[in-house]
């Protein structure tokens, strides 16, 4: 009956362990979004900003024809979710910070981490994508400097607008006094 209970004991702490060393992982890269620090919380309203900053990046994605998938659904259904998304990464933090195996087990019996997953799959399928779409702009505009289209990192097309914004420019400066 002893070596039976250690067996459980000892069973429980890596269970706790590796459920720490999974939510860590999680937190970690949620904090990385958010540009935030280990001590930082995430709140209610930096979930719907960042959401809403990702459906403004589709929507100007789509708008310009870009060729990526939309995941309108899945950002919906993600600000459906903002409180149980803050309960969750709260329950995360609360585990990380629990010494004892009981403590750590309780703080994770919800399954915070699976309620997370869906949510930083979705960052991280936005952070592809904008990546994407920059590396093709990249490979876009230099491929229009190679064939004569940008001159100058100037796009001719806009080479008045960009000729008058610069002579608005020296003019405010030398308003100013502003050597630049």
């Amino acid at each position: 009956m002893k070596k039976r209970m250690q067996s459980i004991f000892e069973r429980s702490n890596r269970v706790a362990k590796a459920e720490q060393t999974e939510a860590k992982g999680a937190l970690s890269a949620l904090l990385k979004f958010f540009d935030f620090d280990e001590d930082d919380e995430i709140e209610q309203e930096d979930i719907r900003t960042i959401l809403n900053d990702m459906l403004d990046f589709y929507r100007d994605a789509d708008q310009y024809g870009e060729n990526i998938r939309l995941p309108y659904e899945q950002i919906e259904k993600m600000q459906s979710q903002v409180k149980m998304l803050t309960e969750a990464i709260a329950a995360l933090q609360k585990g990380l910070d629990a010494e004892k195996t009981v403590d750590i087990l309780l703080c994770y019996s919800g399954d915070p981490i699976g309620s997370v997953r869906p949510f930083l799959e979705l960052l991280q399928t936005a952070d592809r994508d904008a990546d994407r779409i920059l590396q093709a702009k990249k490979v876009e505009k230099e491929q229009l400097t190679r064939s004569g289209g940008w001159v100058d990192h100037k796009d001719p097309r806009f080479e008045k607008q960009q000729d008058e914004f610069d002579a608005m420019v020296r003019s405010f400066r030398e308003v100013t006094g502003d050597a630049g």
